[in-house]
């Protein structure tokens, strides 16, 4: 288990800030934690468990009414 680098966090969040990365990561569910420096660390792993268990994943379903 590998902890996101400052880019991957940066893609993910919209933020170098780390401040502003914290508010996005704890408004999607996003687990992490913090350095003694102040550094976000998190995984992979993490980033995927909120997913899915976001209200959007969990609720979508295939649209079949195209097939006929």
């Amino acid at each position: 288990m590998a902890f996101l680098s400052k880019q991957d966090l940066k893609e993910l969040t919209g933020y170098s800030n780390n401040a502003k990365a914290i508010e996005m990561l704890t408004r999607q569910g996003i687990g992490f934690v913090t350095d003694v420096h102040g550094n976000i660390k998190t995984t992979w792993e993490a980033v995927n468990a909120a997913l899915i268990n976001s209200h959007h994943y969990k609720n979508s379903q295939p649209d079949f009414s195209h097939i006929t």
